[in-house]
């Protein structure tokens, strides 16, 4: 693997909350790619009576 291999690629996202008129568009069309070696966060809150994957 080199070191500018492409891990995860996602392209084109989109994310929108709600529906119809009242629909909020979060994010539209971004596109990411993290490589090998790169420092990424994840945040949200953890699912209900799922244990933190990180501790």
């Amino acid at each position: 693997m080199s070191p500018t291999e492409k891990l995860v690629v996602c392209t084109d996202a989109s994310r929108t909350f709600g529906s119809g008129r009242s629909a909020v568009v979060a994010v539209h069309g971004t596109t990411s790619e993290v490589s090998r070696g790169a420092r990424i966060a994840i945040a949200g809150p953890p699912a209900p009576a799922s244990p933190p994957c990180c501790t």
